[in-house]
């Protein structure tokens, strides 16, 4: 590979870390080229960049940037996924879930930020709730209150109008 070459990988990568808030590092030892695309192609629809880049190109594009300590440990065939989303959970959900049904896939680590997680971290972040389904537990949580509020004030004449009725099948004599 030309210097110009890896010189422009480096710029490619370094404008994708430096958008990234967070980034899924997964090692793919015996994948085809077709289950390669696929997992592309599944990235890419959730929003999500991933490529194969070479380890010492990544770690030079990742130098004083807040994924540099991700890239130290850089060995073998690596993938780096990585999302400028809000939603930080949405890149570990997806790449954990093809790791669990293509046993060739296997996470290797990742960053939020300059935040390092093992294995163990990204599988943990996967079972997070999202931004969505967070943005509705809130909704709700707002919600629930004034909800609860008017049914108590709705249950006062409720109560007294029973009451009454009660009273009056009393005093006409009918069962209550």
């Amino acid at each position: 590979m030309k210097k110009q070459e890896k010189a422009d990988i480096v710029a490619r990568w370094q404008k994708r870390f430096q958008s990234a808030t967070a980034a899924v590092v997964v090692q793919y030892q015996g994948m085809t080229a077709g289950e390669m695309a696929g997992l592309r192609r599944q990235c890419r629809e959730a929003g999500l960049t991933l490529g194969i880049v070479r380890n010492t190109l990544a770690r030079r594009a990742m130098a004083d940037l807040p994924f540099a300590a991700l890239g130290k440990g850089f060995k073998g065939p690596l993938a780096i996924a990585v999302t400028g989303d809000a939603d930080q959970t949405k890149i570990a959900k997806l790449l954990t879930k093809v790791a669990k049904e293509n046993e060739k896939i296997k996470i290797w680590g990742g960053a939020l930020g300059a935040q390092l997680m093992d294995k163990a971290g990204v599988e943990r972040l996967a079972t997070l709730s999202g931004m969505n389904e967070l943005r509705g537990q809130f909704l709700a949580l707002l919600q629930a209150a004034p909800t609860k509020f008017v049914r108590t004030l709705n249950e006062i004449p409720s109560g007294l109008v029973r009451v009454l009725d009660a009273r009056r099948r009393q005093l006409e004599g009918a069962p209550a």
